[in-house]
């Protein structure tokens, strides 16, 4: 397995004739590769663009982060611009970020284990993760209840009156209700364990994953992508678990025919993740002053109907202040350090509609080479007088968020900035 390497928004020059003088495929094979995975990528998280594109010899990535297949021997390993490659942690990272952004929480709610070997990549820190996961409920196996037959000449189920009179060679056939482990979930966690051994590189993961697979057992071929099913109440514990094999079984998908919809990697929509964070980040310290996408009327079309705005924050103050938070991720960095126009015009749309005087522009903090991380750190670097208050840009760091007090260091650093910039306090 080839694992190659790219930077969202930035652009390799040369990279295919590099790529295929490495992976012996010839360039106009290679180029047909992208494109295709760029059209599984499209489709499997619903983007307006093609997130993988070639000029001439160059590749640039945009919108995506992730691993992305290629084909069956090829992978394609997209670091997001907020996190930095050359920081030992960054997958962690993107993994912390990838799951908060689907589930809304960070499994088992600890620290990644980082073990800074060259076999960690991004789908042995999936695989670690899962792993882990299993093996803190595995003494408490996953059952469901469900109608069973089988054939025994001891009576423990319904039987039809003619097996009575008639049975066969092996007993009677008889019917009943009986909590097994064979069921969907348990399908769908073991499928999700097959479909990560053939690209997790670590051999100790891959030997822990073949465990988890013959301790679950034979289950049901699942036919398709399974649906997010609600657990029962008493598994609620293996939840995180389940969530992430769903992602696992629509992101490393093996089949890669072309004109299939299958999803050609572990990844995600960049934007939404930063959206995610934003808010998981604010709601942590302003919960109950919090409002996600609330809509204000911005004003009437044709004095029939109203035209409404949603920006991705609200926070309600106590005194009765209102400051509009967006999180904003605008394609490649603005180096010059500066809010484009069109993020200030929407800022002054969403301040006129929700009665606010300030609006919190939030950016993430384009890496420097050999800058350390800070954890959770915020800078102000533009403040802008409107009718109608101030349009502040600031940008967050959020590179060491996996580590242990991570996401609480980027919770306080936006919260501290919220209150610097106000005279309010929350509800």
């Amino acid at each position: 397995m080839t694992r190659l390497q790219a930077t969202e928004y930035g652009t390799d020059a040369g990279w295919l004739y590099r790529v295929s003088q490495e992976t012996g495929i010839p360039p106009a094979e290679m180029r047909l590769l992208v494109d295709r995975a760029s059209s599984r990528v499209t489709s499997l998280l619903g983007l307006s663009e093609p997130p993988l594109w070639l000029h001439g010899d160059n590749l640039e990535v945009g919108g995506v982060a992730g691993l992305v297949r290629l084909s069956r021997c090829v992978e394609l390993e997209i670091s997001p611009k907020f996190l930095s490659p050359a920081d030992a942690t960054w997958r962690e990272d993107f993994f912390y970020l990838a799951n908060l952004s689907t589930q809304g929480r960070v499994l088992s709610k600890e620290e990644l284990a980082s073990s800074g070997s060259a076999r960690n990549d991004l789908a042995s820190i999936v695989g670690r993760a899962f792993v882990n996961e299993f093996q803190r409920h595995a003494r408490r196996p996953l059952r469901e209840y469900r109608s069973v037959r089988w054939r025994d000449w001891k009576l423990d189920g319904d039987v039809d009156e003619t097996e009575l009179l008639t049975p066969d060679g092996g007993g009677f056939e008889q019917r009943g209700i009986a909590l097994e482990r064979r069921n969907l979930y348990n399908a769908t966690i073991r499928e999700a364990a097959v479909q990560l051994l053939p690209i997790v590189s670590d051999p100790a993961i891959r030997l822990q994953l073949t465990r988890v697979r013959d301790l679950i057992g034979p289950q049901e071929t699942l036919r398709g992508l399974p649906r997010k099913r609600r657990l029962p109440e008493r598994h609620r514990r293996w939840e995180s678990l389940y969530g992430l094999s769903l992602q696992i079984l629509q992101g490393l998908s093996m089949s890669l025919v072309p004109g299939q919809l299958s999803a050609p990697g572990y990844v995600i929509s960049t934007w939404r993740a930063w959206e995610s964070l934003v808010r998981s980040a604010l709601h942590l310290r302003f919960s109950s002053a919090l409002r996600y996408h609330e809509k204000h009327v911005l004003g009437t079309r044709n004095k029939v109907s109203s035209v409404e705005v949603e920006p991705d924050l609200t926070l309600h103050f106590a005194n009765h202040a209102s400051i509009i938070i967006d999180a904003k991720y605008k394609g490649r960095f603005n180096r010059a350090q500066r809010v484009s126009e069109a993020d200030l015009y929407e800022a002054m749309a969403f301040m006129q509609a929700a009665e606010s005087s300030l609006a919190i522009l939030v950016y993430p903090l384009a890496p420097r080479n050999g800058a350390s991380p800070s954890t959770g750190a915020t800078a102000v670097f533009e403040r802008i007088d409107v009718p109608a208050g101030t349009v502040i840009g600031a940008t967050l760091d959020v590179r060491g968020i996996s580590h242990r007090g991570g996401f609480r260091a980027v919770s306080d650093g936006l919260a501290t900035l919220v209150c610097s910039e106000s005279d309010a306090s929350p509800e």
